[in-house]
């Protein structure tokens, strides 16, 4: 994202919420209906490789992301199994004719001889897990702090990478659909960052909701939605591929998906003294695909973010003007090298990473710019969307959105440890009450 300041009116009050870790564990039951294996429908390409690019390479080692998104839909089990069990089959068949690489895997040389690269053959597909639940609808979709780990039973875990001659093979994508009778379904998506950006799988939630809601008439998929996939386009004339490959190279690339249990605590504890003059980050992303000459098309299938990093001294982030000053920074930063082309093409964006305590940075994980409320597959716009993904990494992540009942608000999530949700909680709404 990239934008010289954020807004927040206070009908976003409304939409903004908080996830919480905590030792009480609702009980579930979650049970399987379906397990099923998805390819691209007849007439999709027999294979196709992406080499990666620069842009992709360092998301290589990065955890998995993992969205949920909650809908309405007051329907049984037997209607669920009848009707919409083969739809989402049949459209998501359709969809990943045009979204092919997502079927396939990430093919990583053994011997790190080569780069690796995007791949798909005829026989590849997706995993999609049809299950039912249990558990409370309406706790889940609500915008009061729930239990993180409860998110979990919803959204399913890549496939363990397999061996083939010469390359390791890990899957990009799966997803997991759970009936809520009579009242909701949840469609969980966890994807391998490499496979691309939001702008990518955004495109492809919305593509597949299109053909759904549309009955497989692919003549419903605006341009927007069907991938741009030349590589070509994206000039590296300062091998920074080879570059990241080359740095990858000396760790052990773990191709697993790993998921992190929820608990993280980050920092000192809370009351615990901390050296004034430690740094704090702020870090987020911005897509640069208008940064090309000429530029990319939004469709553009892939990685093409830049990271943008603010950082101040404790002493002043926690001082009478904290909060001002790191605004301005953030404004800065953004500011200045979202229109920065060289800095963008010629890869120096890269060095800033190395200079970044991950520990002690809050991250933000998606964009308003891209709708995932706008994801209707024939049931009326999603309830809720969560981003599951922000309890991984070492450091703190929130998620940003677009709110699903006003235009022009944004709709935040954060996950912290109970203890830390307390202490926000108690700050943010003292905040407030000076509005």
């Amino acid at each position: 994202m990239a934008c010289n300041s954020i807004y927040i009116d206070k009908p976003i009050l409304n939409s903004i919420y908080c996830v919480f870790l905590s030792q009480n564990v609702i009980i579930n039951m979650t049970s399987v209906i379906e397990q099923c294996q998805v390819a691209p429908s007849p007439g999709s390409a027999a294979e196709l490789t992406l080499p990666l690019t620069y842009f992709d390479h360092m998301w290589l080692a990065f955890h998995r992301m993992r969205r949920l998104l909650f809908y309405k839909l007051p329907i049984s089990k037997p209607d669920f199994v009848q009707n919409i069990i083969p739809s989402l089959k049949d459209s998501l068949s359709l969809t990943l004719k045009h979204y092919t690489p997502l079927a396939g895997n990430v093919a990583c040389p053994l011997n790190f001889s080569e780069s690796p690269e995007l791949r798909y053959v005829r026989g590849d597909s997706v995993s999609v897990t049809f299950s039912e639940t249990n558990m409370d609808f309406n706790y889940l979709i609500g915008d009061h702090p729930r239990n993180a780990k409860d998110f979990y039973h919803f959204v399913p875990q890549l496939a363990e990478p397999k061996d083939t001659p010469g390359v390791k093979l890990a899957p990009l994508l799966a997803i997991q659909v759970t009936l809520f009778p009579n009242l909701g379904i949840a469609i969980g998506f966890t994807n391998h960052h490499v496979a691309g950006d939001e702008a990518t799988i955004v495109g492809f939630v919305r593509a597949w909701a299109l053909l759904n809601k549309f009955g497989g008439h692919e003549q419903f998929l605006a341009n927007e939605f069907i991938p741009f996939y030349d590589r070509s386009v994206i000039k590296d004339p300062n091998e920074l591929g080879k570059l990241t490959w080359g740095k990858w190279k000396k760790y052990k690339l773990e191709m697993c998906d790993i998921v992190t249990p929820p608990d993280k605590v980050r920092e000192d504890a809370i009351g615990e003294e901390t050296d004034d003059n430690v740094m704090e980050f702020f870090g987020c992303v911005g897509d640069c695909r208008v940064q090309f000459d000429p530029p990319l098309p939004q469709s553009y299938f892939g990685n093409c973010l830049v990271g943008y990093f603010a950082r101040i001294r404790r002493a002043n982030l926690v001082g009478k003007e904290g909060f001002t000053m790191s605004v301005e920074l953030i404004r800065e930063v953004i500011r200045k090298n979202m229109k920065d082309e060289e800095w963008i093409l010629n890869g120096n964006w890269m060095k800033q990473y190395s200079t970044v305590d991950v520990n002690r940075c809050l991250s933000v994980a998606g964009s308003p710019k891209f709708d995932l409320y706008a994801a209707d597959f024939g049931w009326g716009r999603p309830a809720k969307l969560e981003f599951v993904s922000i309890d991984s990494g070492s450091g703190i992540s929130m998620s940003l959105s677009k709110s699903k009942d006003f235009d022009g608000d944004l709709e935040v999530g954060l996950s912290l440890s109970e203890a830390r949700m307390n202490v926000f909680a108690a700050i943010f709404a003292h905040g407030l009450s000076f509005l």
